[in-house]
């Protein structure tokens, strides 16, 4: 398993071409493994600002209205993400705004047990937001390796 300092600098390194700030907090929520990088950057929230919806779903998942079982209906959604091993089901929000790109990610690993992923890109030119999904997908894929389990 790579040590804190490794994955932080592979995520680091995925960014570097891009030019701007990268912030990253992922943790398993079943193991309480986390990682973070710039977590005291300020980061434009962009369309990401529905995460606080997801919150809500959950709070009615543990009052009991909601099951994390319930089939809802999806669409593209149900696409495994780039960077996530086939199979493995997602719930994310991508989002960006001028000079920005993020994703907020729940990733349901093989026992069920979640891992909470948000990655946001600030300062980014016209050029580097265009390159910017290769460069998360390429963080949560160091961040499932990490943080997740085996496929």
């Amino acid at each position: 398993m790579a040590r804190p300092e490794r994955i932080h600098d592979r995520i680091v390194a995925l960014c570097s071409e891009l030019g701007g700030t990268v912030g990253v907090a992922a943790r398993n929520l079943a193991s309480q493994a986390s990682v973070c990088v710039n977590a005291d950057e300020l980061l434009p929230v962009a369309s990401c600002c529905q995460i606080p919806v997801m919150v809500e779903v959950m709070r009615r998942v543990d009052a009991g209205v909601l099951r994390l079982d319930d089939r809802l209906t999806l669409t593209e959604a149900e696409k495994t993400p780039a960077g996530m091993p086939t199979g493995v089901f997602v719930a994310n929000k991508t989002g960006g705004v001028s000079g920005t790109s993020n994703d907020a990610a729940i990733v349901y690993m093989p026992s069920g047990a979640p891992l909470v992923v948000v990655v946001y890109l600030k300062g980014l030119s016209y050029r580097a937001r265009e390159r910017a999904s290769h460069a998360i997908a390429g963080i949560a894929a160091k961040l499932y390796e990490r943080l997740g389990e085996p496929a």
